[in-house]
């Protein structure tokens, strides 16, 4: 079967959309349709997916691309099984209206045209590491995105457990056995004479279980971000043009295309729950150039005063209090990462801030516990009740619903397929049919100081 685009978009004269009553088009041109047909249908990028069929030009030609994912989408809006989107199609002209196919006169859809496509999705996904799907969802957000003019670079997030019966270690399965099949290649032609010790553990016959069936879950991405650096090591190895002959390297190359990404330098806005309010999560955030916005702390809050003292950068070491007073001694307990750091007399027993800090006196001196995280937390406090960061919570509370709408309306726990990849696939479109929905409320309404209801991206 070989890739054609959807050249027959707009309507004809003799399309039977034009002969219908003007009530009935009315009814259709105030449904979802309409925005379907509009917005959603000419964004889908057909050519993304070119890769999923032959190139060949006598070969048939394959049913339109924006048509199997846009009706794909609406079979999740609707909650439809394959069956009862094939007979919505061809009985129901809204749907062959947000389609583009009222000029057809029999509808491009068999009992099979959908499973068919999910399957080549699932084993190009499966061969390559590359989701197309994915890429599709993301790139019809920014669509949305832009013609709701919501600010892509502040992200609301939420989180939501869904039960697979399967791990996710098939990209890393891919990075690995490819980077293994280029490292044979060299070790064949060169012997060990251009592979370095650390790349040595791919020519072990037992190294891809220890790598990848021995992996425990939380290592997943620990060994993925290895895999993917000595990936990146031995194409350095292969420079030389008389490696790119190879489709050891071509493969190479391609995966790390397709697996790696640069680093986006924009900065982003991200807004989670007080879960999500610590150093662990803070400081990853700021290596990537996203600053965490929570909208509480949970646990025990810190008085204000805390943010004033002074560590070391490990933590280890007060260097001073809020008054700019330097501690005589400093003890660190490292299973609780308190700090008990003593005072003289004189700088503590006429402090404005003495009952704030919890001072306790000994015979020679005044004790202080504090940690470096307690002053982190502190001074977090402070930057919530800051107006900058009321506004950036306050826009988090669209956010809320959003998983109990998937569970509720799109039956997220009830996916019909196993196994992560064809999941996902069910997933994604749930997601873009979640979004549609987002973007048809939103045409509905009149411009308002309202919030608007976020889309997923």
């Amino acid at each position: 079967m070989s890739f054609k685009t959807n050249q027959n978009q707009q309507l004809t004269l003799d399309d039977s959309f034009v002969n219908l009553s003007p009530r009935t088009q009315k009814m259709i041109m105030d449904s979802w349709a309409k925005d379907f047909a509009e917005i959603v249908f000419p964004a889908i990028n057909e050519e993304r997916f070119a890769v999923l069929y032959r190139d060949h030009k006598f070969s048939r030609p394959n049913t339109p691309v924006n048509f199997i994912i846009g009706a794909l989408m609406l079979k999740e809006n609707g909650g439809l099984a394959d069956e009862e989107l094939t007979g919505s199609i061809c009985c129901d002209v809204r749907y062959q209206y947000a389609l583009h196919t009222t000029h057809l006169k029999e509808q491009p859809v068999s009992d099979r045209t959908f499973s068919r496509f999910r399957e080549r999705l699932y084993h190009y996904e499966l061969e390559t590491g590359h989701n197309l799907l994915e890429e599709e969802m993301m790139h019809l957000a920014g669509v949305y995105s832009k013609y709701m003019n919501l600010n892509s670079n502040v992200k609301r997030m939420d989180s939501l457990m869904i039960a697979s019966n399967s791990k996710r270690m098939s990209r890393l399965e891919i990075i690995y056995t490819t980077t293994a099949n280029a490292i044979r290649l060299i070790h064949r032609l060169n012997g060990e004479e251009l592979i370095s010790a650390e790349l040595m553990h791919y020519l072990d016959t037992e190294d891809y279980n220890e790598v990848v069936y021995y992996c425990k879950g939380e290592d997943v991405t620990s060994r993925l971000e290895k895999a993917i650096r000595e990936a990146q090591l031995v194409k350095t190895i292969m420079v030389d043009d008389e490696w790119h002959e190879f489709s050891e390297y071509q493969l190479l190359v391609r995966v790390l295309s397709e697996q790696s990404r640069p680093e986006n330098g924009d900065p982003e806005t991200l807004i989670t729950d007080g879960a999500y309010g610590s150093k662990e999560n803070q400081q990853p955030a700021e290596s990537k150039h996203t600053k965490l916005v929570t909208t509480a702390l949970i646990g025990s809050k810190p008085e204000p005063i805390f943010a004033d003292f002074e560590f070391t950068e490990d933590g280890k070491q007060l260097l001073h209090c809020p008054q700019g007073y330097a501690p005589v001694k400093t003890t660190y307990y490292p299973k609780t990462g308190m700090c008990r750091s003593l005072f003289p007399i004189s700088c503590c027993e006429n402090c404005p801030n003495k009952e704030a800090c919890r001072v306790k006196q000994q015979k020679k001196n005044y004790a202080v516990h504090v940690s470096s995280s307690m002053a982190e937390r502190a001074t977090y406090i402070e930057k919530l009740s800051t107006e900058e960061y009321q506004q950036l919570t306050r826009q988090r509370n669209a956010i809320e619903g959003i998983p109990s709408v998937l569970r509720r309306k799109y039956h997220i726990d009830n996916i019909p397929v196993f196994g992560i990849l064809r999941s996902r696939q069910f997933f994604l479109f749930k997601i873009g049919a979640y979004n549609f929905k987002k973007l048809f409320h939103y045409s509905q309404k009149i411009r308002g100081d309202s919030a608007l209801e976020p889309i997923i991206a």
